[in-house]
């Protein structure tokens, strides 16, 4: 187990940041520009708030206690999701979707077709969302639908009309939101809901950054994001609105991967630290005020 030093705050938000290794686990690239090290990413707040399970390294999941500031690593993996009930995670591995027991830490498989990513539980834990190019003419990855054991998956897309990827329920389990790279077009995905069925769909930004990784707030009232544009865009990073779209600013410059706590007062994201040339966990209020890393390298060393 590691020690997890408080750091003092950084003066200004970052400039750099990079993707990770296990991109080539999820089908797709978030981050445009690869100048640094990314230790720490895709952070997931346990429903609690007392821990928060991330990506280090790329390739394993880790758990970092809040109250004690030490973490330790899960299991290989990555973009971990928390049970409503705070008793399991499901990830993926292998490009695959699996799914722990934290209290016997008994792995179990629960896709088995090599292109499934982004798990989301549903509120009440019945159900898991996910994206998969499974038995897509075309090769797009969409949006499956199964139970939390694995059985009764059910495509809840349209096919041929782009991508549909990255889902996250709302609070009541009624809606689901994701992103979609639309046929004809611009090349980047935006920001959709839908409902838990697929349909009614409703388009929330419309804009020429590569909009992704949403996460609705606790309450259901606002929606983060990670938005980027091309070269050293200075709109690149985390941004929120509300759900129906309307207020959208940017808190955090070159940053990403935001997960808000359970009680809606803070996001912890994938953020830069200047004198490292490194990519480590972050937390924020959720306005952008007080920004501070919670890992940071040496504690990997």
């Amino acid at each position: 187990m590691n020690y997890l030093k408080q750091s003092a705050l950084f003066p200004g938000l970052v400039v750099f940041i990079i993707g990770c290794s296990s991109e080539s686990d999820n089908g797709f690239d978030p981050w445009p520009i690869e100048t640094t090290e990314t230790l720490d990413s895709e952070p997931a707040w346990s429903p609690d708030g007392k821990q928060i399970a991330y990506n280090h390294g790329g390739t394993e999941i880790w758990l970092l206690e809040l109250e004690t500031m030490t973490s330790q690593a899960l299991t290989p993996g990555s973009w971990p999701d928390w049970s409503p009930n705070g008793k399991r995670i499901t990830f993926v591995r292998d490009h695959d979707i699996h799914v722990i027991d934290l209290d016997t830490e008994e792995v179990t498989r629960l896709t088995f077709w090599n292109e499934c990513y982004y798990p989301s539980w549903s509120p009440d834990g019945e159900r898991i969302a996910f994206d998969t190019n499974y038995n897509d003419p075309n090769g797009a990855n969409v949006i499956w639908m199964m139970d939390s054991d694995g059985e009764n998956k059910t495509d809840i897309s349209q096919h041929g009309i782009g991508e549909w990827r990255s889902p996250d329920w709302s609070i009541d389990g009624s809606m689901i939101l994701h992103i979609r790279y639309e046929a004809g077009g611009h090349p980047g995905p935006d920001l959709f809901i839908m409902d838990e069925y697929g349909n009614n769909p409703a388009k929330l930004t419309d804009n020429v950054r590569d909009d992704r990784h949403p996460k609705w707030s606790p309450c259901g009232g606002r929606i983060a994001w990670e938005s980027y544009g091309s070269g050293n865009d200075p709109t690149s990073g985390v941004w929120v609105m509300n759900s129906d779209g309307s207020n959208q600013h940017l808190l955090a410059s070159w940053a990403g991967r935001p997960s808000w706590s359970p009680d809606g007062s803070q996001i912890v994201y994938a953020g830069y630290n200047e004198d490292s040339d490194t990519v480590t966990l972050w937390v924020m209020n959720t306005d952008g005020t007080d920004p501070h890393p919670i890992t940071h390298p040496e504690d990997y060393q």
